[in-house]
């Protein structure tokens, strides 16, 4: 049977189509037929032992009739290991079997031969150039090896805090009697030292056997010796980096009259009476260690006798089931009862339940301020609910917006008010450039049904399946959806009733600043006539995929700097009748083709190592 190299299957394949049609398939296993007789148990065994997935085998070569042409084994394997269903990739010779094997036999024995009779005319101890690397494998190789010298550096540091074993210490005092006894015998210093004195020293020792040793023996107890020394002052010098960089003094922002929290839980309010050091030279607080206490941090709940907006209950047990996070909204406060009543805001299910929890378990409970960047400040629904006079809860995050509901009164409905508040709402979101997520809920009147198609009609859509945003729970999204090309957001507008991104054309260099420029390139490159006036080219100049806009002033400097090479750019044009110009400093490249008299640019790009087939002249 024929037998083809894995790195020579590409090769042989376009060889076959040269001669006859060659497809590309998929087929279950099941439906070929074998042309061999025996397969080899081991072999099977090793390629279904060597393969996680069918994918990933070499494909098989077969007939126009199913039989196999070259992968008898590879196909044994497969069905050994995923069974007679198992879906395989095939290259399909379209010609019988017994033509499709003598084809493509012929063209292994081919390829074989050819290999075989390849002289390469290189000997040991000629020199010779590798392949050229690109600019990313370059970088690659770079990082490896500043990887393997730092991990090389911390292995050898560590190896340096250690003392050497035995071992070590024997071979280093066997180098030492060598270095002695060369200098003695030969009366040179090692520095003076030639290849033939090293020889001569050799011959001599030989003659001397166990002088060596001898010689490390009375060594290797001096080599211990300093070998402790030298790690003692190691770890001496260690230790005093340590507290060089701890630092002498050590200041503590607390003085007598100041409040701290103490207690078992540290949060008991005590005042500060007296600062000092007891007998370990701890500093105290009032006789008591430093570490028995902890400054009052300004993000508790309460802070100067009132109680924050927004305050989050940590590890709280609600109607059974503990929750690491209960973010609540405070809404009033009883002075005669001294209690605060809260409203849940987060998590979701429990959103709107109200509790009345004592003023003292708020100032010294597990209880602190919110961060208003993960609940918001509550603007921009208070905003709304002045405005329309309706219920509005939104929470704003610093990518998005969740609105949880919009109660309209029974009084105000029919009105367009909830319109009107979206409309509001999407506003913000669009000049904040925020995207807004909501769940339609029945909870607060209406049906769940017509609150969906209310939401879509302002853009919303279902946040499900392959395409759901993980940023919210909510099940649905309205996107604040970008500009087209060659324009960017500047804020909100109106239009058809709704509110849309503004999108504004991107610093662009306008069409008579361009023509500018390509009179002032004429002046440079004369007798060529340069072109950059071309439709394409103003578009391609202010697309957003060349990163940093391109300017009237870097279009200047990259004429001047072509100027200076002018020769060798109307040479390369006239020769290759297109080139591709690449200025390093700004990374611009532009595709220059020359018709009649004139080098007309087909585009331009802001791009580092810019590929092209094309000529490249680098200014």
């Amino acid at each position: 049977m024929p037998q083809v190299k894995t790195q020579d299957l590409g090769k042989a394949l376009s060889m076959v189509a040269d001669k006859v049609k060659v497809t590309k398939e998929t087929i279950v296993a099941s439906k070929l037929k074998k042309s061999q007789k025996e397969l080899y148990k081991d072999k099977v065994q090793g390629i279904a032992n060597r393969f996680t997935s069918p994918n990933k085998m070499k494909p098989l070569i077969i007939s126009k009739d199913n039989h196999i042409v070259d992968g008898h084994h590879r196909w044994g394997a497969a069905i050994h290991k995923w069974g007679d269903d198992v879906k395989l990739n095939v290259h399909r010779i379209h010609l019988s079997a017994k033509n499709a094997i003598k084809l493509y036999k012929h063209i292994a024995n081919t390829i074989n031969e050819i290999l075989e009779n390849i002289t390469i005319p290189i000997k040991v101890g000629d020199t010779v150039l590798s392949e050229t690397m690109s600019i990313a494998a370059r970088k690659k190789l770079a990082r490896k090896s500043k990887s393997k010298l730092k991990k090389g550096m911390k292995k050898r540091i560590r190896k340096m805090n250690k003392k050497r074993s035995n071992d070590d210490l024997q071979k280093a005092a066997i180098r030492k009697a060598k270095t002695v006894l060369m200098q003695k015998m030969l009366k040179k210093s090692p520095a003076d030292m030639t290849m033939m004195d090293k020889m001569k020293f050799s011959k001599m020792i030989a003659k001397k056997p166990g002088k060596i040793q001898k010689v490390a023996k009375k060594i290797l107890p001096k080599l211990k010796q300093a070998e402790s020394e030298r790690v003692r002052k190691m770890k001496a010098r260690n230790t005093q980096k340590k507290f060089e960089s701890i630092g002498e003094n050590i200041t503590i922002p607390i003085k007598v009259g100041d409040t701290v929290l103490g207690g078992k839980f540290k949060n008991k309010r005590i005042v500060v009476k007296s600062i000092d050091k007891n007998e370990k030279g701890d500093i105290t607080i009032n006789g008591k260690p430093l570490l028995k206490y902890r400054l009052v941090n300004e993000a508790n709940a309460v802070s100067g006798g009132k109680v924050h907006k927004f305050i989050t209950g940590k590890n709280l047990t609600f109607k059974d089931k503990k929750y690491p996070n209960l973010y609540f909204e405070v809404l009033r406060i009883d002075n005669k009862s001294k209690l605060v009543t809260l409203k849940i805001l987060s998590p979701k299910e429990l959103f709107g339940k109200e509790l009345d929890v004592p003023f003292k378990t708020i100032r010294r409970g597990p209880f602190l301020k919110t961060d208003t960047s993960v609940l918001g400040e509550g603007k921009i629904d208070s905003e709304l609910e002045s405005k329309y006079g309706v219920s509005v809860d939104v929470f704003e995050y610093p990518t998005h917006l969740e609105l949880k509901r919009i109660v309209v009164p029974d009084d105000k409905r029919g009105m367009g008010i909830g319109t009107d508040v979206m409309n509001d709402l999407i506003k913000y979101a669009v000049k904040n450039n925020k995207d807004i997520f909501t769940t339609p809920s029945s909870d607060f009147g209406g049906t769940k049904s017509r609150l969906v198609k209310f939401y879509k009609s302002f853009g919303f859509k279902n946040n499900k399946g392959s395409k759901r945003d993980f940023r919210s729970r909510e099940s649905m999204v309205r996107l604040n959806e970008a500009c087209w090309k060659g324009y960017k957001q500047v804020g909100g507008k109106k239009k058809g009733g709704k509110m849309v991104p503004n999108c504004v054309p991107i610093n662009e260099i306008p069409m008579a600043d361009l023509q500018k420029i390509d009179t002032f390139a004429d002046k440079k490159l004369n007798p060529m006539d340069v072109v950059i006036t071309d439709k394409h080219f103003f578009d391609r100049l202010n697309d957003p995929r060349n990163g940093k806009e391109i300017s009237a002033a870097e279009l200047i400097g990259f004429f001047k700097r072509l100027s200076k090479k002018k020769s060798e750019f109307v040479e390369f044009l006239n020769q290759y009748n297109s080139i591709v110009a690449t200025d390093d400093r700004t990374n611009i490249n532009i595709p220059f083709m020359k018709k009649a008299n004139k080098a007309i640019a087909k585009t331009v790009m802001r791009k580092k190592d810019f590929k092209t087939p094309d000529k490249k002249l680098d200014i």
